[in-house]
């Protein structure tokens, strides 16, 4: 993770990481795995046969299922940490 400090040094900034909610990965896109570049793809195929690997048992989605199962659970904490951020500059 990169962090950054913003132009007043007292709040940092989170590049390419799901903390900064608007990254530009496959997970934080939408469309499912269709929807996806062929660079993004690849990257998705990588990250589901690295999952599988772990318990291939138990982890028997197909990268269709895989691919929007997480990109529904990124936009879920996209949007908590958000809510966060924004609940934190009203106080």
């Amino acid at each position: 993770m990169t962090i950054r400090r913003g132009t007043d040094e007292a709040s940092p900034a989170f590049d390419n990481d799901s903390l900064g909610g608007g990254g530009t990965g496959w997970m934080n896109q939408t469309g499912g795995f269709d929807g996806l570049s062929s660079e993004d793809q690849e990257e998705a195929r990588q990250a589901h046969a690295e999952w599988q690997e772990r318990d291939p048992e138990k982890h028997t989605f197909d990268i269709e299922y895989y691919v929007s199962y997480a990109q529904e659970r990124q936009q879920e904490r996209n949007e908590e940490v958000a809510s966060f951020v924004k609940k934190g500059r009203t106080t």
